[in-house]
């Protein structure tokens, strides 16, 4: 807030671009607004959802719902909303925001980085990917109690996890528990540019 406001003072912005999670770092732009700067409020992730799933509460949880108020007061106080999927949007317009005001802008790869390399496997495996943060809601403990059964049907499948988060001791448990070790591997995570070769020699 302060170093927004200080910068706005020297040289005062046209377009503020707030990046959430959380939602309320939208009134770091307060002065701006107030002087005339247009705000965009750009959710990654619904707050209510996210704390719900994260920390396993129910969804009326008395800080769930008071998540929903500080979301509707912060879609009010900016001008425009973006959010990353339909779902999302059809979710936010039901309680926070109206249709005209909120604008759906899909995640997409960079295909400079991402881009199919025509590499192939040298074995027989059916080969599953997952790169990226292991946090609960990311649900790849979902991921990983599934092969349980998977592998007595298709032997050959193997799960490969690229990540780092809290949920990593968690997943070791699961696949020592149930015995996957010959079908789940868990790796450190490795920088874009090299997970992108290994994405491009998986099956799915």
């Amino acid at each position: 807030f302060f170093s927004i406001s200080w910068r706005h003072l020297k040289t005062p912005y046209d377009l503020v671009h707030v990046h959430s999670v959380p939602d309320f770092e939208v009134f770091a732009a307060l002065l701006p607004k107030i002087t005339g700067s247009r705000i965009l409020l750009d959710i990654h992730d619904l707050v209510p959802e996210f704390y719900s799933s994260k920390f396993k509460v129910k969804i009326n949880n008395p800080i769930v719902v008071m998540l929903k108020l500080i979301e509707r007061v912060c879609c009010s106080f900016a001008n425009h909303v973006i959010i990353s999927n339909e779902l999302w949007r059809s979710v936010l317009f039901s309680r926070s925001v109206k249709s005209e005001k909120c604008t759906t802008v899909i995640n997409y790869p960079d295909t400079n980085i991402f881009s199919y390399r025509g590499i192939k496997k040298t074995d027989s495996s059916f080969l599953i990917i997952y790169p990226g943060t292991l946090n609960y809601h990311q649900g790849v403990d979902i991921l990983v109690r599934a092969m349980v059964y998977v592998k007595d049907i298709t032997p050959v499948i193997k799960l490969n996890i690229y990540g780092s988060g809290p949920q990593i001791s968690e997943l070791i448990d699961i696949i020592e528990n149930n015995g996957l070790q010959s079908n789940v591997c868990m790796h450190n995570m490795i920088p874009l540019e090299e997970i992108t070769k290994i994405m491009a020699q998986s099956d799915l």
